[in-house]
């Protein structure tokens, strides 16, 4: 299994940015991750809806 890289900070704090920084790098980033297909294909998965459900 592939570890998660979690932005947990809310929307309107730089997520964006950082999903471009890490897509810069060449990692798989969802900056939404609504589906489980996203969620699965990324490593970095930030905002909308992770801020709610990262424990």
């Amino acid at each position: 299994m592939t570890q998660k890289i979690f932005i947990i900070g809310l929307p309107r704090t730089g997520t964006t940015s950082v999903c471009n920084a890490f897509l810069d790098f060449g990692i798989p980033t969802a900056h939404t991750a609504y589906t489980n297909a996203c969620f699965e294909n990324a490593v970095a998965i930030a905002d909308t809806p992770i801020f709610n459900d990262y424990q």
